[in-house]
């Protein structure tokens, strides 16, 4: 029995009829209908769609489901008002269907748009907690659009560890840098080591297809954080350690939010090498304290030379494959014959996130001043480093100093005034020459200038010094927010002890790469019973590099006599003991 069909007052009587129903058939697609006694007919939909939702299979109904009443769809904002006893069909049957196009509440659903994720071994992680809520009006949080079918191919050959772990993870090739600041599962060093003995190189060859149906895009200022993220973040900053409780945090709703995404199609494959190598050689080494994934399968022996550049006598090689499909039906998939796979994807409800187009902090979803405590605990970070190369510097008796105004990118948004600037001289030519640095910060136009003064024998002073230097430069501070892709840098340590008659010069390790900005301090270890009266000392200490023509980097110490003008002689043992060079 249609009640559409019927006049008003046989729709009236039809109803009083349904009324006392106590069975309802429930038919979703064209599946065999399920009887329940759980609904009310007097219920509206959308509590029948809460009664639903929360329901065991074979009724249970997905956010991607739409109520057809007599009339066709029921919209989604209209459930509130519809009544169950007005969209029985007849024998007192309740309709539902899939969407035939996907919609923004399937893809609410499906994806987990609104929980975290944890970049992998094995690829993106989706952890099940919520981070941020919707609003009411899905549309107002969410942008869906379709794509013009376009297959993307991406194949190369990568020596970098981290840049193919980010393919794993679905991060598209543009954005192929993004750090991890506070990172659980994943542990980077960048760097580059020499050792005598023993060395691994790696190098991969990858294949990505990419089919790509709609892109989704979730605008964060319309979101809410949810109220288990703020009791989270909130009990992690009132612990004695604010930043552990915070990686906790980040350990248990996941790195970061996809604020867009692609999906449809995917093909991963990626083929590792590595190599073992008995002689001396320097390999870019990027070591990773992560979990090994159980999709890496094969493995063979071999030998071959040249990597990199360097012909090495190889002992042994070993090869990997990751392989992974997503989305359509994976079991149509073949390599040599894609077809089938392709057709599979006809069906939207076997779509799967293929690209992280955009993935940012979980913590840029929190309103501004429990942002602002997040990013006050995690303290200062270096936030841009460089190095300048300074040709033809003229220094003389009458110019005593040069001025270096340092470049910093406007998109950095610091405050110089908050900030802490940095710098360091090497000569590429000579390594007798002496320099001392100041940095000028003028608040006037938020700018900064590094002051180099040469510091010269009482002989020299009537001599013209032209030189060629690198300037290397780091600002340090608070960061504005918590994307740190100019941040991944490797910090080294290094204390050597050095006599007063030793030579004036202390090798760099190779750890130590040429762009890296090397800083520098000496250190005087004063005994406890010290006779040093600091407010009478007349001595003056200072570090500078030298790397004259591509060989070993030096770091040379000087010792400056302020009373005599003079610098470093043997008769200065008495007046400077216990010195230390740290870099």
């Amino acid at each position: 029995m249609e009640l559409a069909n019927l006049d008003p007052d046989g729709r009236n009587l039809a109803k009083s009829i349904i009324n006392t129903i106590n069975k309802i058939s429930i038919i979703i697609d064209d599946n065999p209908p399920v009887v329940t006694r759980r609904l009310r007919t007097e219920s509206t939909l959308e509590k029948v769609r809460e009664l639903l939702s929360n329901s065991e299979k074979p009724i249970r109904i997905y956010e991607y489901m739409d109520f057809i009443g007599p009339y066709g769809i029921i919209l989604r904002n209209e459930e509130g008002e519809e009544l169950l006893k007005n969209n029985l069909h007849d024998g007192y049957i309740l309709k539902i269907k899939k969407s035939i196009n996907p919609n923004i509440n399937e893809a609410i659903y499906r994806y987990n748009l609104n929980c975290g994720i944890k970049m992998t071994e094995c690829g993106p992680e989706i952890v099940n907690e919520k981070i941020f809520e919707f609003p009411q009006d899905i549309t107002q949080g969410v942008d869906m659009k379709k794509i013009n079918y376009i297959e993307n191919r991406y194949e190369g050959k990568c020596e970098n560890k981290h840049e193919n772990f980010l393919r794993k993870n679905l991060v598209p090739e543009g954005k192929i840098s993004i750090s991890m600041h506070l990172s659980v599962d994943l542990t980077i060093s960048n760097g580059r080591q020499t050792n005598d003995t023993h060395n691994t190189e790696f190098s991969s060859q990858y294949k990505i297809i990419l089919l790509p149906r709609y892109e989704i895009e979730i605008d964060v200022k319309k979101v809410q954080p949810s109220e288990n993220f703020i009791q989270a973040i909130e009990f992690a900053l009132k612990g004695n350690n604010a930043v552990e409780g915070l990686k906790k945090v980040s350990e248990n709703f996941g790195e970061y939010i996809a604020k867009k995404v692609k999906i449809g199609g995917r093909m991963n494959k990626i083929v590792y090498y590595d190599a073992s190598s008995i002689s001396r050689q320097t390999s870019a080494d990027l070591s990773a304290g992560i979990r090994v994934g159980s999709e890496f399968i094969g493995g063979i022996g071999g030998n071959y030379n040249n990597i990199n550049g360097h012909n090495d006598s190889l002992s042994t090689s070993n090869v990997k494959t990751h392989f992974c499909v997503y989305g359509g039906d994976e079991s149509k998939f073949q390599e040599d014959n894609m077809v089938l796979w392709q057709e599979s994807l006809n069906d939207h409800t076997t779509w799967k996130i293929i690209e992280y187009v955009d993935l940012i902090p979980i913590f840029d979803v929190l309103k501004s001043e429990l942002r602002q405590r997040v990013l006050n605990a995690m303290g200062q970070k270096v936030l841009y480093s460089t190095i300048d190369s300074v040709d033809d510097i003229v220094m003389s008796s009458s110019k005593f100093s040069y001025e270096h105004k340092l470049s910093i990118p406007s998109d950095l948004g610091l405050n110089l005034k908050e900030c802490q600037i940095f710098a360091s001289v090497m000569n590429r030519e000579r390594m007798k020459e002496v320099f001392s640095t100041r940095i000028i910060v003028y608040t006037s136009n938020n700018s900064a200038s590094v002051v180099l003064h040469w510091i010269h024998k009482r002989s020299s002073r009537r001599k013209v010094k032209v030189s060629n230097l690198q300037i290397g430069w780091i600002i340090v501070g608070q960061p504005i927010d918590f994307r740190y892709e100019n941040c991944n840098f490797c910090i080294i340590n290094n204390i050597e002890e050095c006599a007063p008659n030793d030579d004036h010069q202390i090798s760099i390790s190779d750890q130590f790469e040429r762009n890296h900005s090397i800083l520098v301090s000496c250190i005087q270890q004063a005994p406890q019973q010290s006779t040093i009266h600091l407010e009478k000392s007349t001595l003056v200490t200072g570090v500078h590099f030298a790397c004259l023509n591509g060989s070993q980097l030096n770091a040379c110490f000087f010792m400056y006599d302020l009373e005599t003008e003079t610098l470093y002689k043997e008769n200065f043992e008495g007046k400077l003991t216990d010195l230390f060079i740290q870099c």
